[in-house]
C-alpha cells in the first residue's frame, strides 16, 4: 500500500539561489520521490535561515528526515523545521516548504536593523536612525524645514529586502520604501559586515544617497 502514496509535494522557496542550482536541487529531490515546485515568494517573517515548514498530515512522518537527508548532500545544513505554519505562510495535507540561502547570502530581522546609518558618498552628512520600537529619524547638517515632514515617523520591515517609511505630520503623509542589502568589507585590521540602504526612489531629504550601518566581525 505505500507503493501508492501519493508522493510529498515540496515547495521550493528559490528567489536566494541561482537557477542552476534551484534545478539541481529540484532535480535531486524528484529522483528520491519528492514532487518538487519552485516559487520565488520572499521568506515568511521570522525566517532568516534555511529552514522547513511541514505538514503535521504527512502521510509519511519519515519525509522530513528524508528531505533533510537529501538538502544535506547538496550542501545545505537545516537548522530549523516549523511545524504546519510560519509567518503567513501555511502548508496542508503532505506537504512541505524548504527555504533555503545559499553561503554568501543572509537575511536580516528587524532587530539586526534597528541601527545608526551614515550617509555614504553624498553631499551631506546624513543620518538616519531605525530604533527597536518601529520609529525611526533623520538629522543632517542640511536639513530644511519643509523637510521636517519627512525627517520621523514608523518603518517596518515587509518582505525582506524591503523596509517601508510612513510620515505623519497633518496634512502631509508621505510612505517610501528602502532596500537592505548585506556584503562584506576587507581592511587593514579585518573584515567589516556592512548593511546598506538605499531608497528605491528618490527620497525627500536624502535623495539617492546610501545609508551604511558597519559591524567588525
Amino acid at each position: 500500500m505505500q507503493g501508492c502514496a501519493t508522493p510529498t509535494q515540496v515547495h521550493l522557496y528559490s528567489k536566494y539561489l541561482s537557477k542552476d542550482k534551484s534545478f539541481k536541487i529540484k532535480e535531486t529531490l524528484e529522483n528520491t520521490g519528492f514532487d518538487v515546485t519552485l516559487n520565488q515568494l520572499d521568506f515568511p517573517s521570522g525566517v532568516t535561515e534555511n529552514a522547513i515548514i511541514y505538514s503535521a498530515l504527512l502521510q509519511d512522518p519519515y519525509q522530513l528526515d528524508k528531505l533533510i537527508r537529501e538538502l544535506n548532500t547538496e550542501g545545505f545544513d537545516i537548522s530549523t523545521s516549523y511545524p504546519m505554519r510560519s509567518g503567513s505562510h501555511k502548508y496542508t495535507k503532505n506537504s512541505m516548504a524548504v527555504l533555503l540561502l545559499p553561503e554568501d547570502k543572509q537575511i536580516i530581522t528587524k532587530y539586526q536593523l534597528s541601527q545608526k546609518y551614515n550617509a555614504s558618498n553624498c553631499d551631506s552628512d546624513w543620518i538616519m536612525i531605525l530604533r527597536e520600537d518601529g520609529t525611526f529619524s533623520i538629522t543632517g547638517d542640511k536639513i530644511k524645514k519643509k523637510d521636517l515632514a519627512y525627517a520621523d515617523g514608523n518603518w517596518r520591515l515587509t518582505a525582506y529586502p524591503y523596509i517601508e517609511l510612513t510620515t505623519q505630520h497633518p496634512p502631509h503623509q508621505y510612505t517610501s520604501y528602502l532596500i537592505v542589502s548585506n556584503y562584506l568589507e576587507t581592511d587593514q585590521l579585518g573584515r567589516i559586515d556592512i548593511t546598506e540602504i538605499e531608497s528605491t526612489s528618490k527620497h525627500p531629504i536624502f535623495g539617492n544617497c546610501g545609508l551604511l550601518f558597519g559591524q567588525r566581525k
